[in-house]
């Protein structure tokens, strides 16, 4: 991972550290500090496939995480999904998703969690780049967290055949 810029708040402070046309950026609103970064994500990729993460640097300090891929679809389209812990870290969650030019997931350590985000470019935008920029931040960096909740339908359980067909006769030409 190549890390951009570190902390940052605004748009001036992209500007200033060399991003071009920062306003253009799609950054998911209400995040107050972030960071952003580019992937090489080939080789990201092939370490994770081979059962290896880099090192994972949450406040200043190296941690290890263990993944597992997540075997949910039987097709290799080079999108890749994994979930695992952070080595020694009680309640610990790492979810990540992999892809040619993007990686999106989330890093639950403690009572924080931290997300990347895919590419906040557009496709114009980062057509030709080795890896588009990705956004990192932390729920201790959003604006009104509080508003925020889970919303969880439980369980769906799909209707019968034939309530779809009284409710729906025209559509359905089951025997």
């Amino acid at each position: 991972m190549d890390v951009l810029i570190t902390g940052t708040t605004s748009v001036s402070d992209m500007r200033a550290s060399g991003i071009n046309a920062p306003e253009e950026l799609n950054i998911p609103k209400g995040i107050t500090r972030y960071d952003l970064v580019t992937f090489d994500h080939a080789a990201l990729n092939k370490q994770i496939r081979g059962g290896v993460l880099p090192p994972l640097q949450i406040h200043g300090k190296e941690y290890q995480a263990e993944l597992h891929r997540m075997d949910f679809e039987q097709i290799d389209d080079g999108i890749d999904s994994y979930e695992g812990v952070i080595v020694g870290v009680g309640g610990s969650d790492v979810l990540l998703t992999t892809g040619e030019n993007a990686l999106v997931g989330s890093v639950t350590f403690g009572n924080e969690t931290f997300w990347i985000t895919p590419p906040v470019e557009s496709r114009a935008r980062a057509k030709g780049e080795a890896s588009p920029l990705h956004v990192i931040y932390s729920s201790q960096d959003i604006e009104n967290p509080e508003k925020w909740s889970l919303i969880d339908y439980g369980t769906l359980t799909p209707p019968r055949k034939d309530t779809l067909r009284s409710k729906f006769p025209r559509i359905w030409n089951l025997p």
